[in-house]
């Protein structure tokens, strides 16, 4: 099965958007416009978005399987 790309609604983007704007002016005491903000929030999503949601992937795959494994005993434990 082929994945898209990770999209972010226009919302979403504009708040992170503004968010590195913000981040990057306090931290790093430079400016930088619109444009920059969004190439930047678009390579970040391009490069680090599916490692990011592979492994919120993993992380729950690990706590259901724990979750059905607590379920299995918790069954046998009313058996008759």
């Amino acid at each position: 099965m082929k994945h898209k790309a990770l999209e972010l609604d226009r919302d979403r983007k504009k708040a992170l958007v503004d968010g590195l704007i913000a981040y990057i002016d306090d931290e790093w005491e430079q400016e930088i416009g619109l444009l920059k903000a969004e190439l930047l929030l678009d390579f970040l999503t391009d490069n680090m978005g599916k490692e990011l949601y592979n492994r919120g992937v993993t992380d729950s795959r690990k706590f259901v399987m724990k979750r059905m494994e607590d379920m299995e005993l918790d069954m046998d434990q009313i058996k008759l």
